[in-house]
């Protein structure tokens, strides 16, 4: 029932106040909802960190969602022979910290926006998992993608990005990885 009351949270408190642009966003193929979330920030992510009440509705859905998928992304990863993962917009964690608790020889670093790289230190913090899961602040649209990682996950990602935006992601990863390295694309609502 917390992930029934956590999907119903995200949908009344995120989704459907801007539901009343839909028709005006899809004629502009702009985000004009995006003027019902409070804030300056440029996106969704941006302006939630800018209110912790809805910031903390929206974590906790993403965080419950991930959950219940989130045996699928450790079934396949975990026998995949990867070392080292690249949790590209990692949000709190939930994700990383599944595969470094399912694979005790897996390194992760979720790469994530300053005020939600805080979000996710503190919860693998409160896991245990500090020694196995690196945070760092970053821009996965602005800034190059870091090398060293042999996997990039990009979780509830390509989903919600532009096509433009996917392919300089997925040209980005591209660009990060080593020969034979993985881009992990894993998304639960698509």
């Amino acid at each position: 029932w917390q992930r029934v009351k956590d999907t119903v949270a995200f949908e009344q408190h995120i989704v459907y106040e801007g539901l009343a642009d839909l028709t005006e966003s899809l004629r502009t193929n702009t985000n004009v909802g995006l003027r019902r979330v409070p804030g300056s920030g440029h996106d969704l992510y941006h302006r939630l960190s800018e209110n912790p009440r809805l910031e903390a509705v929206f974590y906790r859905y993403m965080r419950s969602w991930s959950e219940l998928v989130n045996h699928h992304l450790v079934g396949a990863l975990v026998r995949s022979g990867i070392t080292t993962v690249l949790d590209c917009g990692g949000g709190d964690g939930v994700n990383a910290i599944a595969l470094a608790q399912a694979d005790e020889r897996l390194r992760l670093t979720v790469l994530e926006i300053a005020p939600t790289a805080l979000i996710a230190e503190k919860r693998i913090a409160a896991a245990g998992l500090g020694d196995r899961i690196a945070v760092i602040v970053g821009d996965m649209h602005a800034d190059p993608l870091p090398k060293g990682f042999d996997c990039i996950l990009l979780a509830h990602q390509l989903v919600i990005w532009t096509l433009e935006e996917n392919t300089h992601l997925l040209r980005s990863a591209y660009e990060a990885l080593p020969e034979g390295g993985r881009v992990v694309i894993f998304n639960s609502m698509s």
